[in-house]
Order: structure tokens, then sequence, then C-alpha cells
């Protein structure tokens, strides 16, 4: 590079200790190519300030800020307030233990592609106790086609993501109408996608993400289901709320909903059919509501049902 480039890699927290402690001594082992400066933000969101101990992290300068408007809009957003003057922001969940060539594969996916988001990948860490569907239908595992990959917006989420800043549309880029919701990712990204910008995933770029008990159940996918349709629908009421668009989307639910039933039949003869069954109608049932207004129970921040890769 002709340039240094500058990197803030990103992190929201509730100062859970077992989850920052984890996180940064995954931090302090990325590589950090040649020409680029990295950097730490840490983005404290509790209603009261939280000490943290950030002297694991020895490759990069560290700052810590306190957002005292919890929900993960107002964090993401003073997260990018705080970033003026840098080039790229990776964003990364708190839980989650990035690989230490992961940064330096995000940049070079952006320098080889001049995408606006470079997306990479997660493989799960299960419970020893975990249910034989969570493994035989892959929910918790994302991934991609190996190499550097076009991929469509709803294929994105703030979690091991690489973003071009410039690219945002303005400094509080994330809707606060969604903090206690989630899919302010899923908005976000589909404004940029409607303004041009362009997505791309390198599955090289890999984390590890610890799976809690509390979510291998079907009963969270279902939610999950339902909070992802709702998303997707949200955007369309925030952004051109046609009525004619209404209608193609109650359409799209119900041939979600409907699509659920026949693999509700199937279950009878496959467990893991059920679980698909669930999450594909409730994924429906999410569509309909957010196209024609309705909001989605607001859920523990923490919880991680945020972003989707369904279609809308």
């Amino acid at each position: 590079m002709d340039t240094e480039t500058t990197v803030a890699f990103c992190v929201l927290t509730t100062a859970r200790a077992e989850r920052i402690l984890g996180l940064l001594e995954s931090v302090s082992a990325l590589e950090v190519p040649a020409g680029v400066n990295a950097w730490l933000l840490l983005v404290v969101n509790t209603a009261e300030p939280v000490e943290l101990d950030v002297s694991a992290v020895r490759n990069m300068a560290v700052r810590v800020v306190h957002e005292p408007r919890v929900g993960l809009a107002s964090a993401r957003n003073r997260a990018v307030a705080e970033t003026r003057g840098s080039d790229l922001l990776v964003f990364q969940d708190d839980d989650e233990r990035p690989r230490p060539d992961s940064l330096a594969l995000l940049v070079e996916a952006y320098q080889s592609s001049g995408a606006d988001v470079v997306q990479g990948s997660s493989t799960p860490a299960f419970p020893s106790d975990v249910p034989q569907w969570a493994l035989d239908l892959r929910l918790y595992s994302r991934h991609f086609a190996p190499g550097l990959v076009a991929i469509p917006p709803f294929m994105a989420r703030t979690s091991n993501v690489l973003i071009r800043r410039d690219s945002l549309p303005s400094d509080s880029p994330f809707d606060p109408a969604l903090n206690s919701t989630g899919s302010e990712d899923t908005h976000l990204f589909r404004q940029m996608a409607d303004a041009g910008a362009r997505f791309v995933a390198v599955d090289e770029a890999c984390v590890d993400e610890p799976i809690p008990a509390d979510r291998v159940s079907a009963r969270w996918w279902i939610r999950r289901g339902y909070q992802i349709g709702w998303g997707v629908s949200y955007h369309l009421w925030a952004s051109n709320p046609s009525w004619w668009r209404r209608i193609r989307r109650l359409g799209r639910g119900l041939k979600e909903i409907s699509g659920s039933v026949g693999l509700a039949a199937m279950g009878m003869f496959d467990g893991n059919a059920t679980v698909r069954a669930g999450y594909r109608g409730a994924y429906g049932a999410g569509l309909v509501a957010g196209a024609f207004g309705s909001r989605f129970a607001p859920r523990p921040y923490g919880g991680k049902i945020e972003g989707g890769r369904r279609r809308g």
C-alpha cells in the first residue's frame, strides 16, 4: 500500500468478564498487516460506567468509551462516531474469538475487491450436550464458498464484518428505533445496498463463536426466525411503505408459512424437518407482521438475535 490504512476494531460489550477477557486475548493474537494501523475501540454499553482491564492487548492501541443509552443501535452509533478519521471499521461481538489471521484476511479482501462491506465467517463451539439436530442442520454455522465471493446484503451482519467507513450514510447510521429489537444491521445494510454499496464475503476470515446452552433450542430458533422476518420487513416499512410492496411482502410471508406446513408433515419422519418448519413458519409470520407495522417484542440485551441470512 502507498499510504497507511487505519482500521478501527470495534467491540460492543456489557462488560461480562468471562466474555471480554477471552476476546481481548484473541485480539492480542491478531496479525496486523504491514501498512495497517489497527486500534481497538471498546464501547461499554451499560447504564453505569464499568472499569475494564485491557492489559491483555499488546498489539494495538486501545480506547474504552462508555455509552449509557443501552441498546445495540445506540452502541454501534457511538462506535461509528468515535472512529472519525479511520478508513475501515471492523465490528466484532464480545463473545466471539477471532482467529489470528482473520483481520489480515478481511483487509486483504477489501483491498482486492474494493467492496464497501466484507463479511467474514464464524464456526460454532457447542456445549457438550448439544442435540443432534443442531449439528445436522448447521443453523449455527455461518460459512460461505471458499475464496472471495459476492453476497447479497441480507447475508451481512455486524459480526466479523469490515465496513468502509465513508460508505456509511451518516455518523449515526443505525436506527435507534431498533435498540431493543435487533435487526439494526439488517436495516442498515439494505439501506447501503439501495445506495449502491457492494458486499463480498471471505470464508477464510473466521471467528470461533461459543454457543450458550440456552440458545441451542428449537424455541430459540423459532423466535429468531420471526425476528429476522420482522427485521426484513421493517426495512420495507421504513424506506418505502407503499401498499403494493406490502401486499407483495404479504404474499412472500404466506408462501413461507405454507411451505412450513409441508416441512411439518415431514417432521413425523424426520425430526430435523420439525425445527426447519418452525423456523420457516415463524420467518413468514415475521415478514407479514413487519410489513403491516407490527412491533417486535423487545428482547433481553445481548440475546444476539440479529441480522439474518434469509431473502426478503
